[in-house]
């Protein structure tokens, strides 16, 4: 499959990288990948060719200015996950309430709903330097934090999310 990808992609112009994506991929026990650059260093390129050679499904987010708002985000996940694999409505219910408790009921129900998935996936967000909102990093922490064994979630950004990521390198 390599051997396949890269060329196409050369007829295409695009670069393989096939040690860092065989090195992503050595990695599937690792609950994040960061993929920190400035614009145009192929973070999003890197993450399609990664998955053309992953077996597991990969959901996608394309976070904008508007995903900054957690409610938008966590639709955003949910619709994205949902495609894999169903998530149970009631994950978002709370959220057509007026004041929807996010974190004390909506994160909760979203990290078991993670926590029991059948078949381990790569959930991709990329632009995460648009999500800057301590509410919106704490949707992102709960999902990292709810991986089972096997899922992985996919950050890339232009900066450094605010994430404690020494805690979860430590962890």
């Amino acid at each position: 499959a390599l051997a396949e990808l890269s060329e196409r992609d050369l007829a295409s112009g695009l670069v393989p990288r096939p040690r860092l994506t065989s090195r992503i991929r050595s990695a599937a026990s690792v609950r994040l990948v960061l993929f920190h650059a400035p614009a145009g260093y192929s973070k999003t390129t890197t993450l399609e060719e990664w998955e053309a050679l992953d077996d597991r499904p990969f959901a996608w987010v394309a976070a904008s200015r508007r995903h900054d708002d957690p409610a938008v985000l966590l639709f955003a996940i949910v619709d994205a996950l949902d495609e894999i694999e169903a998530v149970d409505p009631d994950v978002l219910a709370p959220l057509s309430t007026p004041s929807p408790e996010i974190s004390s009921i909506v994160l909760p129900r979203l990290g078991r709903s993670i926590q029991g998935r059948k078949r381990p996936f790569v959930l991709v967000i990329d632009d995460v330097h648009t999500l800057t909102s301590p509410e919106t990093l704490e949707v992102l922490a709960t999902v990292i934090e709810s991986l089972t064994a096997g899922s992985q979630v996919a950050l890339a950004s232009r900066t450094e999310p605010e994430l404690h990521l020494g805690r979860m390198r430590a962890n």
